[in-house]
């Protein structure tokens, strides 16, 4: 281990020093239309090629058409092009000298008329270079109230139930509050908690980098989003809501104080409900965040399975019994322009329970068995989060320090019935985690040196109890045991960092990076059967002390091509991995072996125009067996599932090519894009599987080549047409066939996904309003000489009437129909729910809703995978009535 981490230590951090920088080119001048009248507010963007892919530097000019910026110095240039655009005038390029210059410029002012999209008496948006302006009060309707319910009004946004927000598909990378990203990832908390009318612009940044310093260096496909707080706002605002119900005693609370100043930001949030809605997701991180962080750190540990307490598509407020409980705190506070440090606090307690009764058909050569379930879960989960920021953020150096600490326990009770067999399933879990990361970006040679520095400390310990007793003929007992036990200590230690450095040799960009990864892991099992006075005390493999470091080291050197429209890019990888394993039990398995790989990535682009882009990828990945794939002890994952790893490292091989076009016009609110991919990943083992008469599973690895291949299409397409009517249509096609052993028989699984989403939203903000949700999912299994089919429908349907300008009636209702082609049972459900608005001033919202008028028992659907299918219904909760307000602070 020491020897890693000298290695370790003197690789990856490197001792910089600054040189001298050549002086900037300064450009600057006056745009003027044809009558010689100063143009406000033009966007600049200087660039190495004609398309704007080599972006050096970009501005806004001021409102009397005045702009001024400076270059970085080129070596192998000599001449820039020039790009001025206004939302009114011609967009004008043009190819000049590089040096420092003043620079005259005019535009022609464009002939054709707006699109109607822009022709209101409230202007819907703006686009000034990479940012697009939405103004609130152009998107916002009668019946919005928060912040996130404008934002799911902007073309080419869909919002997640955890309320991720993406933009054309992609996860944003940043929310920021004037400015400011002051919770880290964890924006639900105030999409959900600042009322629409306290924002006045939102911000589309696109081509976003946070660090100044690679603003006009450095490419980047990121898209954040900017809320602008209306100036009038008072020092302390937010929302309050609050609901209370019966027969059933229910209530739900929400508080978002929030205080926005130029030095100091502080949101905080107390929410509770018992109403049907899990705060699970309440201040989760919802960003992807630095990639080569996300590439370095540890593994989720999570090898028992908790009760399960998940629906399928129906919204949750009709099925889902909950007690629920989040608090949030969040401080932002500036000690200047560059410096800032954030503090964040997080508590969630979720206790949820669900009843569902299952039939699983499971298929196998010219037989089939079925599994019946029914079950009671209840889970009471409580997450702690506490973080602490430091950033500096300046023209020639970045840095970011991040201490978080993690928290996690959860207590399981489930109540099952397996083919007539009673079972009662116990669960628990405690989990504790803290990570630093360390990001530090300054500039050589006038290139960006990007380094990260990773510290991670995990404990995880988990414990189940089964009652009766299961598995007995795989689990040795003396005695006639009355339950099975299983318990799992682990602890994992990680030290890793991350070097990239860019640099330009001629007309290509190049990117050296270097990962290097140290873990130290150890896995306690105990697996054993108890009678009312005696315990199994059993060796490996029911027992094990598995321990494994890991050393690993990525080296990458990726070249990026451009010509004209065309871009390449080029990243052969490097990767060396060394394991050190030992089982404290028994040292047959215990080894030592080192891996080498090269991994190739290709990537080719081609930009027709502003509108049209289309590109292909192709990569191979090679990888071995995770910590969690690499123990040989026997677990028992849950009441019905026994598993053992295979007893050697499984080495993975994963050939993948992508295509993808898309069109965007974001005046019309137009965006389509289509991705198809192919993967084929091979292994060195092949899984089997048996089923006893009691429906319990048994799963084993048999050292045998195993491929698996995929291939899937995705269309995506939004329209918005007259400021009043949002149409998104998405279709995705998706097909695998793979190799497995099911009860001693080789079989070949070929499952075929059908998806159909089309979503429509039409609101003329004065007397009606619809908003229509459809989606379809058809699947196909064939398993050997087996054919099955199924199929699941789901509408929903709002209505809003608007009776006067302050109140509004609103009807919904979900349907849902679920068939399976090895049953000649189909069902179907229809819930019903109304609600009645009112708002008696601009800042307070009433509302009385019945929820589920006509009642039904249950909900059902429908699901296949591998070689088999599962029918399910789900009980629902009682009608309720409810009285509730909403209030903007």
């Amino acid at each position: 281990m020491n020897r890693y981490i000298k290695w370790f230590l003197l690789t990856i951090i490197p001792l910089a020093s600054y040189s001298a920088c050549a002086q900037d080119i300064k450009l600057q001048g006056v745009v003027k239309d044809t009558l010689g009248v100063n143009v406000s507010f033009v966007s600049v963007v200087v660039s190495l090629s004609k398309t704007q892919n080599d972006i050096l530097a970009f501005t806004n000019g001021d409102e009397n058409g005045n702009y001024n910026l400076k270059i970085p110095p080129q070596s192998t240039q000599d001449s820039i092009w020039i790009t001025f655009r206004h939302l009114s005038h011609i967009t004008k390029v043009i190819n000049v000298k590089l040096q420092s210059q003043t620079l005259n410029v005019s535009l022609v002012p464009k002939q054709n008329k707006l699109n109607e999209v822009l022709v209101n008496a409230k202007k819907a948006l703006t686009v000034k270079g990479d940012t697009i302006t939405y103004t609130v009060d152009g998107l916002k309707k009668a019946k919005d109230y928060t912040i996130e319910e404008v934002i799911d009004r902007i073309p080419g946004v869909s919002i997640s139930e955890n309320g991720q927000i993406k933009y054309q598909n992609k996860p944003i990378s940043h929310l920021y509050i004037n400015g400011v990203d002051l919770l880290e990832g964890r924006y639900n908390i105030a999409t959900r908690g600042i009322p629409a009318d306290a924002v006045k612009d939102i911000e589309i940044l696109k081509r976003h980098n946070h660090a100044r310093i690679d603003k006009g260096v450095t490419e980047s496909d990121d898209v954040a989003f900017n809320l602008k707080i209306k100036k009038d706002r008072s020092l302390v605002f937010g929302s309050a809501k609050g609901d209370v119900g019966l027969p059933l005693i229910t209530a739900k609370a929400e508080i978002t104080p929030i205080y926005i100043k130029d030095k100091l930001q502080d949101i905080a949030s107390v929410k509770a409900n018992n109403i049907g809605e899990s705060l699970s997701s309440n201040g989760s991180n919802l960003v992807n965040g630095n990639a080569d962080f996300r590439s370095i750190k540890l593994e989720d540990l999570n090898l028992l399975r908790p009760p399960n307490t998940s629906g399928f598509e129906l919204t949750q407020k009709f099925w889902l019994d909950n007690e629920s409980v989040a608090l949030t705190n969040d401080v932002l506070i500036k000690t200047n322009k560059e410096t800032l440090y954030k503090v964040g606090v997080n508590y969630n307690s979720n206790n949820n329970q669900i009843e569902r009764a299952s039939n699983s058909i499971y298929f196998f050569g010219n037989d089939s068995t079925t599994v019946a379930i029914n079950t009671k879960d209840n889970l009471d989960t409580k997450t702690y989060y506490s973080g602490l920021v430091y950033e500096v953020n300046r023209n020639e150096l970045f840095l970011k320090n991040k201490l978080s600490i993690n928290g996690e326990t959860s207590d399981g009770v489930s109540s099952i019935i397996q083919n007539t067999l009673p079972i009662d399933y116990q669960y628990n879990d405690q989990q504790l985690s803290i990570d630093n990361e360390l990001d530090v970006k300054t500039k050589i040679a006038d290139n960006i040196l990007n380094s990260g520095l990773l510290f991670q400390y995990a404990s995880t310990q988990e414990n189940t109890a089964t009652l009766p007793s299961v598995f007995q003929e795989n689990i040795p007992s003396p005695f006639e045991p009355l339950q099975t036990q299983q318990e799992i200590n682990a602890r994992q230690f990680n030290l890793a960092a991350y070097s990239n450095y860019t640099f330009d040799v001629g007309k290509t960009k190049w990117l050296f990076s270097q990962r290097l990864h140290f873990k130290s892991e150890n896995l306690e099992t105990d697996l054993e059967q108890r009678g009312e006075t005696e315990t199994t005390n059993l060796t490996f493999p029911f027992r094990s002390d598995f321990t494994v470091h890991t050393f690993k080291s990525l080296t990458a050197l990726s070249a990026d091509y451009q010509w004209k429209r065309f871009k390449v890019t080029l990243k052969p990888e490097l990767v060396f991995i060394d394991l050190d394993q030992e089982e404290g039990l028994n040292s047959n398995f215990n080894r030592k072996s080192d891996y080498l790989f090269f991994q190739p990535q290709v990537n080719m682009a081609y930009t027709f125009n502003q509108s049209w882009t289309m590109g292909t990828d192709f990569s191979q990945d090679t990888n071995i067996s995770r910590f969690s794939e690499l123990f040989n002890g026997i677990i028992l994952n849950n009441f019905s599932s026994l598993s053992r790893n295979p007893n050697q490292v499984n080495v993975t091989k994963t050939l993948s090519g992508s295509t993808y076009f898309g069109y965007r016009n974001i005046l019309k609110g137009f965006f389509f894009n289509n991705t198809s991919n192919l993967e084929r990943r091979t292994s060195d083992f092949t899984f089997t599987t048996t089923i006893s008469d009691d429906g319990l599973l048994a799963v084993d690895a048999i050292e045998r080549p195993n491929r698996l291949t995929s291939f899937s299409n995705t269309t995506n397409l939004t329209k918005r047409f007259f400021q009043i009517l949002s149409t998104e249509l998405s279709y995705t096609y998706n097909a695998t066939n793979a190799e497995q052993f099911f009860n001693g028989i080789l079989q070949n699984n070929r499952n075929t996904f059908h998806r159909t989403m089309l979503e429509l939203d039409l609101d003329n903000n004065t007397w009606y309003g619809i908003k229509y949700i459809g989606n379809l999912n058809y699947g196909i299994s064939k398993v050997d000489a087996f054919k099955t089919t199924n199929t699941f429908l789901k509408h929903a349907v709002e209505l809003d009437f608007y009776t006067t300008k302050k109140s509004r009636i609103n009807l919904s209702f979900e349907s849902v129909y679920s068939s399976f082609s090895e049953s000649d049972i189909s069902n179907t459900n229809t819930l019903f729910s109304a609600s009645f608005y009112y708002k008696p001033h601009k800042k307070l919202f009433l509302r009385a809703s019945l929820i589920n008028i006509f009642n039904e028992d249950v909900f059902n659907s429908v699901f296949s995978s591998s070689n088999f299918t599962t029918q399910s219904q789900f009980s629902l909760r009682p009608r309720q009535f409810t009285i509730g307000l909403n209030y903007s602070l």
